[in-house]
């Protein structure tokens, strides 16, 4: 018996099931393949910032058309708090949310659902935070929920 793992093809762009905005999926839901890395690193390294800078690392490489990324934790299922940004503006963008109270980040982490705003131009779920993206240079915007541990928590 072998533990080899084969690769179901890959539909027609056309077939790929969507997720919120319309965001093609692949085989695997970026959430669960960032957090399957995030797995493996943490067994891998004892360094937990080393670990998540090394997860927003390998997303930006990862994900098509990905600038910069950020990590952002639940802390005692209230509070979120960015880390291992791969560029300041991206921290700050994300710290902006947590002011808000309100975001795409925050809504990926607390509805465990990926949501993908093609421009910020147009998005009208978030205005204040747009405008401040729009401002840094971010113009489309993924966010998916992941977690390191076998189950996530939220609000």
């Amino acid at each position: 018996m072998s533990d080899a793992m084969t690769t179901p093809p890959v539909p027609e762009e056309s077939s790929r099931p969507r997720i919120s905005g319309d965001l093609p999926v692949t085989t695997r839901d970026i959430g669960a393949a960032m957090a399957e890395l995030a797995r493996t690193l943490q067994r891998e390294h004892s360094s937990e910032p080393g670990t998540l800078q090394a997860v927003t690392t390998a997303a930006v490489r990862a994900v098509p058309g990905a600038a910069q990324a950020v990590i952002s934790l639940v802390i005692c299922r209230k509070m979120v708090q960015a880390h291992a940004a791969t560029d300041p503006s991206a921290g700050r963008l994300d710290e902006l949310q947590t002011e808000l109270d309100d975001g795409p980040c925050l809504r990926a982490v607390w509805e465990q659902q990926t949501v993908h705003i093609p421009d910020m131009a147009t998005e009208s779920r978030w205005p204040r935070f747009a405008a401040a993206a729009i401002q840094a240079g971010v113009v489309p915007c993924s966010a998916s929920s992941c977690s390191s541990r076998a189950t996530t928590s939220g609000r």
